[in-house]
């Protein structure tokens, strides 16, 4: 079987579509204002001159802002989880204490509180993330110092 990658004819701009032919390609399988060219190409890094039927590579365009958005929520997300699973012995330390009736000791107390404030910056910035619009915006939070 032959493939075939479909592109507009006015652009050139591949459209990512493709046509499975055993023989010659049938006009009614192909979209108006549209051809074909044999093979399978990349509708992000070629494009076809109808005139002479060569593909021309392209720059692709730019991923998408968002992919990077959300990698950066999964990022802060997994730091929080980590700061939270931190808590356990200082918390732990602090319950025997009370349980016992004694004062918890000052070292357990200072590490779960520092613990507690990197939580709350890290679920601060993972709102300000989850808030953004504009890849703009994204930019200027991972600017700021975490």
């Amino acid at each position: 079987m032959k493939t075939f990658s479909v592109y507009e004819i006015e652009s050139g701009r591949l459209t990512g579509a493709r046509v499975g032919a055993t023989g010659d390609v049938d006009p009614d399988w192909i979209p108006a204002g549209c051809s074909v060219v044999f093979g399978e190409w990349d509708h992000e890094r070629w494009r076809v001159d109808h005139e002479t039927g060569a593909l021309e590579a392209i720059e692709p365009p730019e991923p998408d802002w968002r992919i990077k958005k959300f990698a950066s929520a999964d990022s802060v997300m997994a730091e929080i989880t980590a700061a939270e699973a931190e808590q356990a012995r200082p918390m732990r330390e602090i319950v025997e204490a009370m349980l016992a009736g004694t004062s918890p000791p000052a070292e357990a107390t200072a590490r779960f509180n520092a613990i507690k404030q990197r939580i709350e910056a890290a679920r601060n910035r993972l709102s300000a993330i989850n808030a953004t619009t504009t890849q703009t915006e994204l930019e200027a939070i991972e600017l700021q110092p975490a």
